[in-house]
């Protein structure tokens, strides 16, 4: 099986966002990375998140491929709701691409003012921590494309 691709649980996130700010893509520079290039790494402090314009992301820890972020689709969110806000695993670019950063404090005053954005948050962790679950359970888990046994 492969490594998920988040575009189904971010959408609902990203038009959350969206719609409360039509100018946030117009008030936001976007961030431009080259293929394999570092995006962020396990244990940095996390002062965005990003959504996926163009090209895909791959997230991973310990050597694991987690999950292709592509267009539409949102990464970095977990290390704005942590309490120490550090970075829990590894963002690389998979090929060109084309990134809107949010930072923490507009993502704060967005979920204050629209907290349908908070539920899209919510929920897009529960199917991180079930997708992760599953993967757990059936052994699905790679480092370095060996099953974890």
């Amino acid at each position: 099986r492969s490594p998920m691709t988040c575009i189904a649980w971010s959408w609902p996130l990203m038009r959350s966002i969206m719609d409360f700010s039509n100018s946030i893509t117009a008030a936001v520079a976007p961030v431009h990375k080259k293929r394999g290039r570092n995006i962020f790494k396990v244990g940095d402090k996390g002062r965005f998140m990003f959504i996926v314009v163009k090209g895909a992301v791959h997230i991973k820890s310990s050597g694991s491929l987690l999950a292709t972020v592509g267009p539409g689709g949102v990464f970095g969110e977990m290390a704005l709701v942590r309490p120490d806000s550090l970075r829990t695993a590894d963002a690389v670019a998979k090929e060109d691409s084309e990134l809107i950063p949010i930072h923490q404090q507009r993502f704060l005053q967005i979920i204050k003012k629209e907290p349908e954005v908070a539920v899209e948050v919510i929920r897009l962790l529960v199917s991180r921590l079930m997708e992760a679950n599953e993967k757990i359970a059936t052994g699905v888990c790679h480092t370095n494309g060996f099953p974890l046994t």
